[in-house]
């Protein structure tokens, strides 16, 4: 599993950019597949942003040796968008029932908004992350830490799963300018690994709602 940074900065939706969005999002995967599966893939949107993620696995894990990982992202809001396009090699620090997962990669980023002093901005960045996952008695726990050289971006996401596959989430991002704390709910839907999203998100002084649609396959 993977995520990307919430959902940021005020302004309506953009039919023209989900369609970007996706297209940017599932090109990566297409390439980089040989079977043209996505493992994860979401897509958030509010009043304020839309917020679209796919993570693709390059092989299939194995114990002790999880899978390195590409990740493409998209979100737009009123004045900017930003995208990326992520490698990363990951490394088992812990294998077994609670696992801890490293990784490290790099990633080429293109942030964008007219309103603030670094309208446009495009650049190779360098990046790690950790994870952490394991049962629970009522469940399963899952923790990823992600720190980014681009705008010194940093995400913290926990997340418990509950019986048949409601979880709960909580998240908190910060980058040059910007934070974010955010919870949300999962709900399973008749299809299998499909899941409602709804949420709330608290930044630059307000709290919006949101709601949205991910796949898990992880």
């Amino acid at each position: 599993m993977n995520n990307v940074k919430p959902m940021a900065r005020r302004g309506p939706r953009s039919a023209r950019f989900r369609r970007g969005a996706a297209a940017f999002a599932g090109s990566g995967f297409v390439l980089a597949s040989p079977c043209h599966a996505i493992d994860f893939a979401q897509l958030d949107a509010s009043r304020s942003s839309t917020t679209v993620v796919a993570v693709q696995s390059l092989r299939p894990s194995e114990a002790g040796r999880p899978s390195p990982q590409v990740t493409a992202a998209a979100t737009r809001w009123r004045t900017g968008s930003a995208l990326g396009l992520s490698g990363v090699a990951r490394w088992a620090v812990v294998d077994g029932p609670h696992a801890w997962v490293v990784g490290a990669g790099a990633g080429l980023d293109r942030f964008e908004d007219r309103s603030g002093p670094e309208p446009s901005r495009s650049a190779v960045s360098v990046r790690a992350q950790a994870e952490w996952f394991g049962p629970t008695p009522v469940g399963h726990y899952y923790g990823l830490v992600q720190a980014s050289s681009f705008r010194q971006s940093r995400l913290l996401v926990l997340q418990h799963a509950f019986a048949r596959g409601v979880a709960v989430e909580l998240t908190h991002y910060h980058d040059r300018g910007y934070e974010s704390i955010g919870a949300g709910l999962r709900l399973p839907l008749p299809a299998e690994r499909w899941y409602w999203r709804i949420g709330a998100l608290r930044a630059e002084g307000s709290t919006t709602p949101f709601v949205g649609v991910a796949y898990n396959a992880f």
